[in-house]
C-alpha cells in the first residue's frame, strides 16, 4: 500500500470520529510536499447551561386553585434554560487526512424550554357566614308609657314625698349589627358590607317622686255662732226691791234675777286631717236652743207706808240693867240708836216705842219683845 492509500484511510477515520485528534502524514513525492485543506465537520462542545431557569408562565396548578396557606408544587412547563458550548472549526487536508484546527474556538448560545418546579402556597379562600358582631344596646329616647306606677299616692299620707315605681315602661334601644365571614382554613374574620342598625322596644323599670293624697281625717271642735236671743225674756218671779219697801208713789227700778230667756246658735260640725291639719266642714249647720237664767230690770212704784214698824228686843238682863222694857231702848235693824222717852227723834227719824208685846222664855234667859216704828220728819 503506498502512502497516498494510507492517508486517504486514516482521513476517513478521522472524520468518523468527529476529528478528535489530527493524524499528520505529509505526501511527498520526489522530496515535495503536497497539500489539499477543506472546511470539515466543526468539533462541537456540550451544551452547558448558564445562568438560572427563566421566563416561566404557565405555573400550574394556580395558587388560587389550592387552599390558603397549603403547601404545594407548581410545576411550570415554558420555562427558558440559556445554554452555551464551544464550536472548533476545523480543516482537512483531502490529500494527506490531516485534520487541523481553523481558526480559534468560539462559542454558541442557545434557549431551550425546560420544565421547572417550585413550592408554592395556596392562597384560595373559602368564606363562610360566621356570627356577627353588635354594638352594645343604646337608650333612645325617654322612657315611655309607664302606667302601673305604684304605691299609688291615695296610699300615702297627704303631702309626704316618696318614691313610686312602675314596672311597665317601654325604652326604645338601637345598636349596629355587623355582619361577618370567616375563612374555612385560616380563620381569618373580615367583615361583609357596613354595619347594619337595629332598634328594639324593651320593658324597663322608671321610677319618679309624687306626693301622698291619703289623708286621715279626725273630729275636731266644732265652731259656734254667738248665742242670740230667742223672744221675751219671762218667768221672772224675785223681783226687788219689793214696792211695800219703797216709798208709796215713787218710781223705782225693780231686778229679778231668775228670769229665763230663750236662745238659739249654730254649731258646725268639723274634722282636721291629722297631716295638714286641715280643716272642713262636716254636714250642715245644726241649731241649738238653751234657756238661760239671767237679770232683768223694770220700773215699779213704791207701796211701802212712811211708818214702819219692827220688833224690838230686849233681854232680862238689858231690863235688869236699865230698867223696865217698855221704855229707853231702841234697836233698829238690831243695832243700838238711842233710848229714854217713849218718843225719841234721832236723825231723819221719829221713833215711837209701842206697848210691850210678848215675853218669850228660853233656856236660861228670858226675851222680851215689842214694837217700835219709826217715821220720816
Amino acid at each position: 500500500m503506498n502512502k497516498l492509500t494510507i492517508a486517504i484511510l486514516i482521513a476517513a477515520v478521522g472524520g468518523a470520529a468527529q476529528a478528535a485528534y489530527t493524524v499528520k502524514m505529509p505526501l511527498q513525492q520526489d522530496n515535495v510536499t503536497f497539500y489539499n485543506w477543506v472546511i470539515s465537520d466543526p468539533i462541537l462542545g456540550e451544551w452547558a447551561n448558564t445562568g438560572d431557569i427563566h421566563s416561566c408562565s404557565n405555573w400550574s396548578p394556580s395558587p388560587s386553585d389550592i387552599a390558603v396557606d397549603q403547601s404545594f408544587t407548581q410545576i411550570a412547563t415554558d420555562c427558558k434554560q440559556n445554554q452555551v458550548r464551544t464550536v472548533q472549526d476545523m480543516e482537512v487536508d483531502e490529500l494527506s487526512g490531516n485534520i487541523r484546527n481553523s481558526g480559534e474556538p468560539y462559542t454558541q448560545t442557545q434557549i431551550i424550554t425546560v420544565t421547572q418546579s417550585r413550592e408554592s402556597i395556596g392562597s384560595k379562600e373559602t368564606w363562610l357566614a360566621t356570627t356577627p358582631t353588635y354594638t352594645a344596646w343604646v337608650s333612645s329616647g325617654a322612657v315611655t308609657s309607664c302606667t302601673n306606677w305604684s304605691p299609688a299616692p291615695s296610699t300615702v299620707t297627704v303631702g309626704q314625698s316618696f318614691t313610686q315605681t312602675a314596672t311597665d315602661c317601654k325604652q326604645a334601644q338601637t345598636r349596629s349589627k355587623q355582619n361577618r365571614e370567616q375563612e374555612t382554613t385560616t380563620k381569618a374574620i373580615r367583615n361583609v358590607g357596613s354595619p347594619v342598625g337595629e332598634s328594639q322596644t324593651i320593658t324597663v323599670s322608671s321610677t319618679r317622686i309624687a306626693t301622698g293624697t291619703k289623708e286621715a281625717w279626725v273630729t275636731t271642735t266644732p265652731t259656734y255662732t254667738a248665742w242670740v236671743n230667742s223672744g221675751a225674756v219671762t218667768s221672772c218671779t224675785n223681783w226687788s226691791p219689793a214696792p211695800s219697801t219703797v216709798t208709796v208713789g215713787q218710781s223705782f227700778t225693780q231686778t229679778a234675777t231668775d228670769c229665763k230667756q230663750g236662745q238659739t246658735r249654730s254649731k258646725q260640725n268639723r274634722e282636721q286631717e291629722t297631716t295638714t291639719k286641715a280643716i272642713r266642714n262636716v254636714g250642715s249647720p245644726v241649731g241649738e236652743s238653751r234657756t238661760i237664767t239671767i237679770s232683768s230690770t223694770r220700773t215699779a212704784t213704791g207701796t211701802k207706808s212712811l211708818k214702819e214698824c219692827r220688833y224690838n228686843v230686849a233681854t232680862q238682863n238689858h231690863a235688869e240693867k236699865y230698867g223696865t222694857i217698855e221704855s229707853y231702848m231702841y234697836y233698829w235693824n238690831g243695832g243700838y240708836i238711842g233710848g229714854g222717852a217713849r218718843t225719841v227723834t234721832i236723825g231723819a227719824y221719829k221713833y215711837e216705842a209701842s206697848t210691850f208685846k210678848e215675853t218669850v222664855t228660853e233656856p236660861y234667859i228670858q226675851i222680851h219683845r215689842y214694837v217700835i216704828c219709826r217715821t220720816p220728819i
